[in-house]
């Protein structure tokens, strides 16, 4: 009797798009991550002064923004949601607009290791956005609410040159 036909197994599937966007300053490539178990954000967590120094060591001459921030604070949270769309529209938008000029990061003023960090840097109301330099320290130093989150689109365009799709 013949035998049946074998079927051959299925081409391989070719390889998903990248999700994450190119290396931006210092060589680290900004990284999608989940937050809650429901949002997501290229916002990359940092901790303590020593996270600090290295991410202005790494960053040449790319704005660092850092967001100080507390999961009790309303405010915080509703501004971190813009935030969140923000990081993704900069790391993850068609022109990566942002990829080598900005780096992103947030500090959680309530983990134990970065008391002496929000202290010594004297935030003293929620959220606090800092833009850092390397060369020239910190040039921007405001909170922002959530109706003046503007304020972050806006000083972070003026950082990137103006020509950006947010």
């Amino acid at each position: 009797p013949p035998r049946p036909a074998v079927a051959s197994p299925p081409p391989p599937l070719p390889p998903p798009p990248p999700t994450n966007p190119s290396p931006s300053p210092g060589g680290e490539t900004p990284v999608l991550r989940v937050r809650d178990n429901r949002t997501t954000t290229y916002l990359r967590e940092m901790v303590g002064e020593g996270e600090l120094l290295a991410a202005l060591a790494a960053a040449g001459r790319a704005t660092v923004v850092v967001k100080f921030y507390a999961p009790f604070c309303r405010a915080c949270k509703a501004v971190g949601v813009k935030m969140d769309k923000l990081s993704k529209q900069v790391y993850g938008g068609e022109d990566g607009a942002g990829l080598d000029q900005v780096v992103m990061y947030e500090v959680d003023i309530s983990d134990e290791r970065n008391v002496d960090f929000y202290k010594k840097h004297n935030v003293t109301r929620l959220p606090t956005f800092r833009f850092y330099k390397a060369t020239e320290g910190v040039v921007e130093d405001f909170t922002c609410s959530p109706s003046r989150f503007g304020t972050v689109r806006s000083k972070l365009r003026e950082h990137l040159g103006g020509e950006t799709g947010f």
